[in-house]
């Protein structure tokens, strides 16, 4: 997410000024002086020797397309970013650095604030690393024109790039990657050159009709790919014409989903890759598809809001370069219907993200999702079987911030049912703990996330976060609560949303008073 990985998905930015010692918000600093930002700095080597030509992009926002400069004879550069009316209307706000030069490894930098103002940006490069990329096929021949380049996490128009040791965690935005794009030669060899590869989690390898691969930073003396050439999948939906009518197919799609299996070569240690595709039915339900990734392949048919829904089948296998045919069946269902509700007014939940899974006739795992209405309502068509329903995303709820997460139901659904009843899911109240954050001074520490947190674990007990006078409005599921088990109070990294990484390094709060809570931060180093 980012959790440790960064998922499809829509980043929401954080940067805080850190001044003498207290960390401040965006809203305490004039927007005015910030407009427009100006970020100036100076590129040098490890020898302190300035480095002319030097390219320097500054990101903002992540969505925005980065503004780039390049560094004068004395390594010095300076970057004008618009004013930006909507800049506070955004819940975080960061800005990174990125430097590159000819012979030297990149660069990522966060820039820093004082009195108002943004401090100029020491950026020092170091000697560039490179590695020899080798591509064959599965016969052992180069296959040349095979493109490699850093691994485009699942993130839209960039690549993960992490740093361990200062806990910086981005996205390098696309057009800033192309470089590190090569391609190889009539061998099947390239250098990918100018990455701190320890930093990205990896390369992507891929050319036409092949299966594209994957490849984490293990061994950085070289890089060694196998491509295979890809499948084909044609098939066509089917129904028994005697119990139902042949539905209309017209604009239904399916979905080809081809996972490659693991390796057991330990040597090239590739990850196995997915393949996701999608395409409309013709008129007699029928569907054809190239470009498929080797391995087990699974399709499904979206009918929609339907009582004919596609019998689950299991996955087919598909060989390198070969072809497969599948037919999906499609079969009445049963409708099985069901309500949200809060534990104590009996409020409707509405906007609720509620999954239904089983192991249709104990061998193949289905999986399904919905929202719930208005009224909390909710509604799946299954065939039959035992299903477990429960909650799996409740944040767009009105309610998320008072109500934690129902238990589930058990169902089963028998052939003769027209419609399932299930009961009602009630969702049991969150607690209610204020307070207040300060540092060693009694100063109010405003706009910081803080958690309690099991000593041996990673997932918060309670979390919040102190508003601008400093002050804890915090919400917790008291079935988390265990009688007697040690727990510490900590106070996140760069605001961080979620715990990612070792909680020891983590500052600790002290607890001066219980009632109403009073946590108090020692050491802001």
């Amino acid at each position: 997410m980012m959790t440790r990985q960064a998922r499809a998905s829509v980043f929401l930015i954080g940067f805080f000024c850190w001044l003498e010692g207290a960390v401040y918000s965006l809203d305490q600093v004039d927007l005015a002086t910030l407009q427009p930002f100006k970020i100036t700095g100076q590129v040098t080597n490890e020898f302190e020797k300035p480095i002319p030509g030097a390219k320097a992009s500054l990101q903002f926002a992540f969505k925005e397309k980065p503004i780039s400069v390049v560094s004068d004879e004395s390594g010095n550069f300076e970057i004008l970013y618009p004013a930006k009316k909507d800049v506070n209307k955004l819940p975080f706000w960061e800005l990174y650095l990125w430097v590159s030069a000819p012979g030297y490894n990149l660069k990522c930098v966060r820039p820093q604030m004082k009195s108002g103002q943004f401090l100029p940006c020491q950026v020092l490069l170091s000697k560039e690393e490179w590695i020899v990329v080798v591509v064959r096929d599965s016969n052992g021949k180069p296959c040349p024109d095979a493109i490699v380049e850093p691994f485009y996490f699942d993130v839209p128009n960039g690549v993960f790039y992490a740093e361990q040791s200062t806990g910086l965690i981005t996205i390098l935005p696309k057009e800033l990657a192309e470089p590190f794009r090569v391609t190889t030669d009539k061998n099947g060899e390239a250098e990918l050159r100018g990455l701190p590869f320890r930093k990205f989690n990896g390369a992507h390898c891929h050319t036409p009709g092949m299966v594209p691969q994957l490849f984490r930073f293990f061994d950085l003396e070289n890089l060694s790919f196998e491509l295979r050439p890809t499948g084909k999948i044609s098939g066509k939906v089917v129904c028994d014409e005697t119990e139902i009518p042949k539905p209309d197919l017209t604009g239904r799609k399916v979905s080809v989903v081809s996972k490659e299996r693991p390796r057991t070569d330990t040597v090239n240690r590739t990850t196995p890759v997915q393949c996701y595709q999608q395409i409309e039915l013709d008129r007699e339900g029928r569907f054809e598809l190239e470009g498929i990734v080797a391995g087990d392949v699974t399709v499904r048919l979206d009918m929609g809001d339907s009582d004919l829904q596609p019998i689950p089948t299991k996955p087919v296998s598909l060989g390198s370069g070969g072809e497969v045919e599948i037919e999906v069946e499609v079969a009445k269902t049963v409708s099985v219907e069901g309500t949200l509700l809060t534990e104590d007014a009996h409020e409707p939940l509405a906007s609720v993200r509620i999954g239904l899974k089983s192991k249709y006739k104990s061998e193949i795992e289905t999986w399904q999702q919905t929202t719930s209405d208005a009224s909390g309502k909710y509604k799946f068509y299954v065939h039959p079987g035992e299903y477990h329903i429960s909650a799996n995303d409740m944040s767009q709820s009105k309610q998320a911030d008072d109500y934690t997460y129902g238990r589930g139901v058990q169902v089963r659904i028998e052939s003769n049912m027209a419609v399932c009843k299930v009961r009602d899911m009630l969702f049991p109240r969150l607690e209610r703990e204020t307070g207040k954050l300060v540092d060693a001074d009694g100063k109010a520490i405003p706009n910081r996330r803080v958690a309690l947190l099991p000593m041996e674990s990673n997932h918060a007990i309670k979390n919040g976060v102190s508003d601008d006078q400093g002050k804890l409005d915090i919400r917790y599921d008291k079935q988390q609560m265990e009688e007697g088990r040690k727990t510490r109070w900590v106070i996140y990294p760069n605001n961080s949303k979620s715990v990612d990484g070792d909680v020891r390094q983590f500052q600790t709060l002290t607890v001066k008073e219980e009632s109403p809570l009073l946590l108090v931060l020692l050491s802001d180093e």
